[in-house]
């Protein structure tokens, strides 16, 4: 849950963060108003940083005392920088009066690099497919990815397995 003015702390590049919204009707059903075209609007300062589904979402129409829930799904770029970046979510639908009816919350999400932060991605086994007893060499490619602040070049890469005693160790990467 946030609140206007929150931070969502401890994001790193690579995170994932689903925003989960609900819009209600708070008119009774006495009142017997509906509030038609609802829409969420998703903006943010910084979006470079940020990969997001869609930045509109159509709920469509209210009844009294109706609710849905809709979500933004918002991933933090790999080469995201360090930075705090400004959102915000308004809902706004209009009454049968033409009245105008929303709200807006505006939140910040900081993106935090660490100082040190190598990534295997993706190791692949080329070569064979199926590894068997007689089998006497593999091949395996991996994708390193540095997400940290500093330049790194002391990397190195270990493949152990320890039900065929088997460990591997390439440095200076």
């Amino acid at each position: 849950n946030i609140d206007d003015k929150d931070n969502i702390q401890g994001i790193r590049p690579g995170d994932n963060i689903q925003l989960a919204i609900k819009a209600q009707n708070n008119f009774d059903q006495d009142d017997d108003v509906d509030i038609e075209n609802v829409d969420i609007v998703l903006e943010c300062s910084d979006d470079g940083d940020l990969d997001i589904n869609d930045k509109t979402i159509d709920l469509g129409d209210l009844g009294p005392e109706d609710e849905q829930e809709d979500t933004f799904d918002i991933g933090v770029e790999d080469d995201a920088k360090d930075d705090d970046v400004n959102c915000d979510v308004q809902m706004v639908g209009l009454d049968q009066n033409g009245a105008r009816h929303g709200e807006t919350l505006g939140f910040t999400i900081e993106i935090q690099r660490e100082s040190h932060d190598i990534q295997i991605k993706m190791p692949i086994l080329t070569t064979p497919q199926m590894i068997s007893c007689s089998d006497s060499s593999i091949q395996l490619a991996v994708s390193i990815l540095n997400l940290g602040r500093s330049n790194e070049d002391e990397v190195a890469v270990e493949v152990t397995s320890t039900e065929i005693s088997f460990q591997d160790r390439r440095s200076n990467i």
